[in-house]
């Protein structure tokens, strides 16, 4: 039986975040190509005790299926933190991820048609790129310096792509450079 995938199923590759990953495994190999933390630098005992406070509060209903935008008390929180820097929100407007790679790919779902275009820094994440191939979207590259992305090249690719539908960009500690865009 000849198995009927869809047609975006063609333009998933083999990642090459996959790849870079796999040397992890190995540990006699310390490898800066994944953007991986020292595993001392882990917070273990302060995530474990957020974890034990969780499990006191609320134990079996913070494990149970919830709703798909997340547990409602940690979007409560997260909402009243936002407030108090003086970003209103309100919980409709937050949404829990289980992860940067998760919010990108439903970014994409949510923004891209096939062949729209998105600008973005060049060189930038890998893995977003790849997920947003899958939305067969075309990619328009804005030159970097010491200090982020540049503005006027920026200036430049928005007006020749005034359909763009987005612009992807790490503004602090970029991926792969590291770089931070300056604050003005």
């Amino acid at each position: 039986m000849k198995r009927k995938f869809a047609k975006r199923a063609d333009l998933v590759k083999s990642s090459e975040t996959r790849e870079i990953l796999k040397v992890t495994e190995r540990p006699e190999v310390i490898s800066f190509a994944g953007g991986l933390l020292a595993p001392e630098l882990f917070p273990v005992k302060e995530l474990k005790e957020a974890c034990e406070a969780v499990l006191e509060e609320d134990g079996p209903a913070s494990l149970q299926y919830s709703t798909t935008e997340g547990y409602i008390p940690l979007r409560t929180a997260i909402m009243k933190r936002m407030n108090a820097i003086g970003i209103q929100a309100n919980l409709q407007q937050i949404l829990i991820t289980s992860g940067s790679q998760q919010a990108i790919d439903l970014t994409g779902r949510l923004l891209l048609d096939e062949g729209d275009t998105v600008i973005c820094e060049s060189p930038t994440y890998l893995a977003a790129v790849n997920a947003f191939k899958v939305y067969n979207a075309n990619f328009v590259e804005v030159e970097m310096d010491e200090d982020g992305m540049m503005m006027e090249a920026l200036e430049k690719r928005l007006q020749e792509n005034p359909q763009a539908k987005f612009i992807y960009t790490i503004p602090d500690f970029q991926n792969p450079t590291g770089r931070t865009l300056k604050l003005e």
